[in-house]
């Protein structure tokens, strides 16, 4: 998965510096096609630290929705068809 980093604050340097840290994860689709009752991301720091994010079943399926959607808005609406005529030869 990619890491991505959204954004590093220092909050403090009294004793030791600590940071905010808002960062994200690019799940493939194939991913989360693959875990429909949900998943479990790991991120590790440089320094052993660890952090676990669990996706929830709904969150999953909300996300595959919001694809599907995107998918359905983007593809070009059917032409109508042709107006039909009829004539009666008798």
């Amino acid at each position: 998965m990619r890491f991505i980093e959204i954004g590093r604050n220092e909050i403090t340097c009294d004793g030791g510096c600590s940071y905010l840290e808002e960062f994200a994860a690019s799940i493939p689709e194939s991913e989360l096609r693959a875990s429909p009752q949900g998943l479990t991301v790991v991120f590790l720091a440089a320094s052993g630290a660890e952090k676990r994010i669990s996706v929830s079943a709904a969150q999953i399926s909300a996300q595959l929705a919001a694809v599907n959607d995107g998918r359905n808005a983007a593809r070009p609406a059917a032409a109508p068809a042709a107006p039909q005529t009829s004539s009666s030869h008798q």
